[in-house]
């Protein structure tokens, strides 16, 4: 049972900060012919704890009750039911691919190959870039793109929905581009940064190098995707009629 090796050896991992335009990037991503990332999949964040615990060889009852946890995990998650779908249709083929080959990294290889046909190039959109540093104990060869966005920004956005402040947003905004850049450091050609601002100022040129990244030779479908789901420019300044001086000061003193 080989289906994981119909998919790309290296999963692609996005992340940034919440409100950093990752989902519109997810968005984009998704409509290529060949990717599809799930977005905040409990698959990759927990399921390799719960994979620690199931022997090499389970019977089907074992396996059964694994994939039961899977799937309640996942079950909140409505952007990732076809996830859900073929843990719960596909039973069969995953345990005889587990009882093959009992690596975790590799059979969710096989999920996503049941999950998404056609779509060899898969991954995930992270919650938090402190999971990247497990997650590649799993998956070495894993690539990493990461999303910034102007502080402030973020901060708007996070204030208008959650009502957070600006101490926790900031903090967090710089948590995240120290992590970032450290991993980035590490892993070379296996990661890529991107500014929001960049893909929405210049996104024919933006799409084109995250596409190549990706794959190389996907940076033709660039005009494609983006006549599909054009940038909304006007959200760059957004911020300046949403936050009050006294916010623009703190989170500037914060962050710059």
């Amino acid at each position: 049972f080989t289906l994981h090796f119909l998919m790309h050896p290296s999963p692609l991992f996005l992340c940034g900060v919440a409100r950093s335009g990752t989902t519109y990037l997810l968005t984009l991503l998704n409509a290529a012919a060949t990717i599809h990332l799930t977005y905040e999949s409990r698959l990759i964040r927990e399921g390799i704890g719960l994979a620690q615990n199931l022997p090499p060889h389970p019977s089907k009852a074992r396996f059964a009750r694994f994939v039961d946890e899977l799937v309640a995990g996942e079950a909140e998650n409505v952007r990732n039911m076809a996830l859900i779908a073929t843990l719960r249709r596909h039973q069969e083929p995953l345990y005889r691919a587990w009882q093959q080959n009992p690596v975790y990294g590799d059979w969710m290889k096989s999920v996503y190959a049941l999950a998404y046909p056609q779509k060899p190039i898969w991954g995930d959109k992270l919650i938090r870039v402190e999971q990247v540093a497990w997650l590649r104990q799993v998956w070495p060869s894993a690539r990493l793109l990461i999303l910034y966005r102007d502080p402030r920004a973020v901060a708007a956005s996070q204030k208008s929905m959650w009502q957070s402040r600006n101490e926790v947003i900031a903090g967090y905004w710089n948590t995240h581009l120290n992590l970032s850049r450290e991993l980035l450091a590490e892993m070379g050609e296996q990661g890529l940064a991107i500014h929001y601002e960049q893909l929405l100022l210049e996104p024919e040129t933006t799409l084109a190098r995250i596409l190549h990244f990706v794959e190389p030779g996907l940076e033709q479908e660039k005009d494609t995707l983006l006549q599909a789901h054009p940038p909304k420019v006007e959200s760059l300044t957004k911020w300046r009629q949403q936050l009050t001086t006294a916010d623009v000061r703190q989170v500037e003193g914060y962050c710059f």
